[in-house]
C-alpha cells in the first residue's frame, strides 16, 4: 500500500517557459536588465547552455557543495561560458568585461526565482490535492534543483503541498542518482517498508532506476500527447526494462497508475 508519493521537479510537475528555450529568457533578461542592445543568438547558447551543464555538473556534481561552492557560483559557471562563446561570434568591441559578465550572471540567477520563467504541467495543482485530500497520501520532492527550488514553488503556489523537500544544498551536496538522497526522503517518510513509497520522475537513469534498485515503486512520468511519440518513446526503452518499468504520460494518467 502506498503511503508516500515522492515527485522529481523540472520536467515532471513543472517547466521553463516559453518550451523550455533557457537561452530565450537569458537573452530578454539581459537587454531588459543589463544591456538593451544585446541579442542573443539562441539556437547556439542553448547548445552551448547543454554542453557546459553537463560539464559542470560532472566537475562540481551537487553545486559543488562538497568544495565549498554556493549554487550561484556554480550557475555563474555556466552562464559566463555561454555567454563567451557568444561573444567570440559577434564582431566589434567586446561589449562584456568580466565584471559584466559577473553582473549579469548573479542577475539571471536572481531572475529565475520568478514565477513568469515557470510553468506548471497541465493538472499539477489538482493531482497533488487529489493525493493530499483523497488518498492521504504524504507528498515529497526528490530533486536536483538548487536552494532557489523553494522560492519557485512558492510563487507558483506549490510549495504548501509538500511535507517534506530533499535536495543536493539539504542532503550534504548528496544528489540523484546517488541512493543517500533517496534513503534521506524515505526517512522523511514515515514510511516503514520501501514499498510504501512511490517515486515519480522523468528520467530513467537519475529517478526511475536509483529509485527501484532501493525497492521503491516508481513510474516514469514522460508528458507527451503525440499518440506516435508516444509509441517511439516505448520502442527505444531497453528490452530488459520494457516489462518492469510503469510509464505514464501525464500527471492525470499517473493517477490511473498509482495502486493505493
Amino acid at each position: 500500500m502506498i503511503k508516500c508519493l515522492t515527485f522529481d521537479v523540472t520536467n515532471t510537475l513543472i517547466h521553463v517557459a516559453s518550451g523550455g528555450n533557457v537561452a530565450l529568457h537569458y537573452s530578454n533578461i539581459i537587454r531588459n536588465k543589463i544591456d538593451p542592445n544585446f541579442y542573443l543568438d539562441i539556437e547556439l547558447a542553448n547548445k552551448n547552455f547543454r554542453k557546459f551543464f553537463k560539464i559542470e555538473n560532472e566537475i562540481n556534481p551537487g553545486y559543488g557543495f562538497s568544495k565549498g561552492m554556493s549554487s550561484q557560483d556554480w550557475w555563474c559557471n555556466i552562464v559566463n561560458k555561454v555567454l563567451k562563446e557568444d561573444l567570440k561570434t559577434k564582431s566589434g568591441p567586446n561589449r562584456f568585461d568580466s565584471q559584466k559578465l559577473d553582473c549579469t550572471s548573479k542577475v539571471i540567477y536572481e531572475e529565475f526565482t520568478k514565477k513568469k520563467y515557470w510553468q506548471k504541467y497541465s493538472d499539477c495543482d489538482f493531482i497533488l490535492d487529489e493525493c493530499r485530500r483523497k488518498y492521504g497520501l504524504k507528498l515529497g520532492i526528490i530533486s536536483n534543483f538548487d536552494e532557489r527550488l523553494f522560492e519557485i514553488l512558492n510563487n507558483l503556489s506549490l510549495l504548501s503541498y509538500f511535507d517534506f523537500v530533499c535536495i543536493p544544498s539539504n542532503c550534504n551536496g548528496s544528489a540523484k542518482p546517488s541512493e543517500i538522497i533517496f534513503l534521506e526522503a524515505f526517512s522523511k517518510s514515515g514510511c516503514q517498508n520501501p514499498h510504501e513509497l512511490l517515486h515519480v520522475g522523468d528520467n530513467l537513469q537519475l529517478d526511475i532506476l536509483p529509485a527501484t534498485s532501493l525497492k521503491f515503486k516508481s513510474v516514469l512520468l514522460k508528458h507527451l500527447r503525440d499518440e506516435e511519440k508516444k509509441k517511439d518513446f516505448l520502442k527505444e526503452m531497453p528490452d530488459h526494462l520494457k516489462n518492469h518499468i510503469t510509464c505514464a504520460f501525464s500527471l492525470k494518467e499517473l493517477l490511473l497508475k498509482i495502486h493505493y
